[in-house]
């Protein structure tokens, strides 16, 4: 495959990876809202989706390295911006996609990193929650121990006159 051909191929893998990244976004976001609402079912749902975006962009990018890594080898340089654009005026559209690809990356990032501290915070007043609840359930169960102990007595009087 010649430059040009594999230029092409590194644009249209850089193309789908943007997309998926595009859609891996959407989905960070509506994370965020499942979280805030509570809605754990769409919450797991969306973890789903979100993992099978995940392989797809491994897998895409498992392909834009073997290609790339080509690319380099037959114009012996090291990174992209090292290209000639006049010899080869596709190449643009390929270091814009990389860009725009950085960018989705980081606001990807930073939603995901606020979806965890919200998280987080969650996870910690339901950990709350669950001690008061035992803790209730354990005074509860010492009570009712008590209560079914002494159920059957009835009652006892202590005659403290004194006989003289």
């Amino acid at each position: 495959m010649d430059s040009k051909g594999r230029i092409d191929q590194l644009i249209q893998i850089s193309g789908q990876k943007l997309n998926a990244l595009e859609d891996l976004l959407n989905i960070t976001v509506m994370q965020g809202n499942s979280i805030k609402t509570g809605d754990l079912e769409e919450l797991s749902t969306l973890i789903e989706k979100k993992q099978d975006l995940i392989n797809l962009i491994n897998g895409l990018d498992v392909q834009f390295l073997e290609h790339y890594t080509h690319f380099k080898k037959m114009l012996h340089i090291q990174s992209l911006e090292e290209i000639n654009a006049r010899e080869h005026p596709t190449v643009a559209v390929l270091q814009q996609n990389v860009g725009k690809i950085l960018v989705l990356l980081k606001r990807i990032e930073e939603i995901d990193r606020q979806n965890n501290v919200h998280l987080s915070k969650d996870f910690e007043q339901v950990k709350e929650e669950m001690k008061k609840i035992k803790a209730e359930q354990q005074s509860n169960k010492i009570a009712a121990s008590y209560t079914r102990k002494y159920a059957d007595v009835q009652g006892v009087f202590i005659d403290s006159k004194d006989k003289r």
